[in-house]
């Protein structure tokens, strides 16, 4: 157990003095993902998701295929659903990155947010 924990904490290290030559902090690191929780929960549960969407992103059963429903039913919903809670997410980090004097930028930001949108895309169709 605890080589474990002494591995995960050399990693951790390696990865705290990545960010500090980038000149990252943790407090970067925190502030961070404190917007990006925000985000989520205003994104996911309050403007980033319309009931039409909420109700029509899932992808149909095997059973519904197999009665001739198309795999590609709901698509529209959550691909709607998808870049409406990004651009919320992009505006809230915007918004924090514009006030405080955090350490971000616009490439890793761009390509952590497309990681998001495609892997959200597909976790919301289940």
């Amino acid at each position: 157990m605890s080589q474990t924990v002494l591995v995960g904490t050399r990693w951790f290290e390696g990865v705290r003095d990545d960010l500090k030559r980038a000149g990252c902090d943790a407090g970067d690191l925190r502030g961070g993902v404190g917007v990006l929780s925000v985000g989520h929960n205003l994104a996911d549960h309050v403007i980033g998701q319309t009931d039409r969407q909420a109700a029509g992103k899932a992808a149909p059963s095997a059973t519904e295929v197999a009665d001739g429903v198309s795999p590609r039913r709901g698509w529209g919903a959550c691909l709607g659903h998808v870049a409406q809670y990004h651009l919320v997410m992009a505006v809230m980090l915007s918004l924090v990155w514009a006030v405080l004097p955090l350490q971000m930028f616009w490439p890793g930001l761009a390509a952590g947010l497309a990681v998001s949108a495609v892997t959200h895309a597909f976790v919301d169709r289940r």
